[in-house]
């Protein structure tokens, strides 16, 4: 009995470290050291973050073929469109240059697309879409994990409190 009741602790704490593990890896975003990104334009040109801040920069963590980062689009534009003058808005994938600006130009968007030149694996966004709410100097005001309607009444007043 009592060796059955060890093995049972011992069990129930190493899938609760490892769903501790799991959880923390794909559902938390991570710190990100903004300004170390090696990122270019779509023409292949280097570019920096800063050149998109104004007051606050939205940075979304994408990739062409995640259905909820495509999914969430819309809704990022029409963000961009009603906090013009308040907010950047910047979507990062690390997905060839070439699929990046076709993506871009077959749907129409207003968006600005980088190219990460590291793998977002390598900087630890393990999940996307992935977003943050950047102050001017590139410091973490929110981090999300995950799909939004980022045009909502709610999310609008989250991004420019």
């Amino acid at each position: 009995m009592t060796r059955n009741r060890l093995v049972n602790i011992v069990l129930v704490v190493a899938l609760t470290t490892g769903g501790l593990f799991l959880y923390n890896k794909y559902r938390v975003a991570p710190p990100v050291q903004f300004a170390a990104l090696s990122l270019t334009d779509l023409q292949g040109q280097p570019v920096a973050l800063n050149q998109y801040a104004q007051k606050r920069l939205f940075v979304n963590f994408f990739a062409t073929w995640c259905g909820p980062c495509v999914a969430e689009l819309p809704s990022l534009q029409q963000a961009q469109k009603m906090l013009k003058g308040q907010t950047g808005f910047v979507i990062i994938s690390d997905e060839p240059l070439e699929r990046l600006r076709s993506f871009q130009q077959r749907n129409g968007y207003s968006l600005t697309f980088l190219h990460s030149n590291t793998p977002l694996s390598s900087i630890d966004i393990h999940t996307i879409p992935t977003s943050y709410l950047l102050n001017s100097r590139q410091e973490i005001l929110m981090k999300h994990v995950g799909e939004e309607e980022w045009s909502s009444e709610e999310w609008l007043k989250k991004l420019t409190e």
